[in-house]
């Protein structure tokens, strides 16, 4: 069903309340595959803190270069309308799309017949990796990727999918790659197939 027969959008920013998003990727699941990819740096609204810096390797400077993320609601809410939004440990991706956008559009609620004008309901990879893979040491982004066997194929998809810079952990369609990664291990083509219910973790 999803990441099948219904697109999986699976997101990672790199950001913070403090500063907004100044990343995104979105690796969408379909047909059990990645079948497509989008990706920009955005502008922040504030300084960005050097401790992120250091992590996601964004300056605020070079973030001034770009539009800011407010202006691609049309395509996040077009990517809602066609399928449910993921992310590992999605509770940050939802927080900070709301911060940006309270809702969106009315469209389909995907965990229960009929419509809704929220975000969610989210997929959460690192939920979906608690539950059905129990024995992994930790269940980090990173971690969970090389405890599944998952590293190589996240590589040659990078390489396929994410600009020169920005193959690595941390960087947002990398980051979200590898998350889509671990729903096509975990849960494409299960047998008994998960419930909706049990698909989604994260409400707003």
């Amino acid at each position: 069903m999803f990441g099948t027969q219904i697109p999986v959008h699976v997101i990672d920013f790199e950001g913070a309340p403090s500063y907004g998003v100044v990343e995104y990727g979105v690796a969408t699941l379909f047909g059990g595959e990645i079948s497509k990819t989008s990706t920009r740096l955005c502008r922040a609204f504030a300084p960005i803190d050097p401790s992120d810096v250091a992590i996601h390797g964004i300056t605020y400077e070079e973030s001034l270069s770009y539009a800011p993320f407010e202006d691609d609601y049309d395509l996040f809410s077009e990517l809602r309308r066609s399928g449910p939004f993921a992310a590992h440990n999605a509770r940050y991706e939802s927080r900070l799309i709301r911060q940006v956008w309270a809702v969106p559009p009315i469209g389909p609620a995907f965990v229960k017949e009929g419509e809704s004008a929220i975000w969610g309901p989210w997929i959460d990879s690192c939920a979906l990796a608690r539950a059905l893979a129990p024995g992994l040491s930790r269940y980090r982004l990173e971690t969970v990727v090389t405890e599944l066997d998952l590293s190589n194929e996240l590589s040659a998809l990078a390489l396929e999918y994410c600009p020169e810079n920005r193959r690595r952990y941390h960087t947002a369609l990398y980051d979200a790659i590898a998350a889509a990664l671990i729903i096509k291990k975990l849960v494409i083509g299960r047998t008994p197939p998960l419930s909706r219910e049990r698909f989604f973790s994260v409400k707003g």
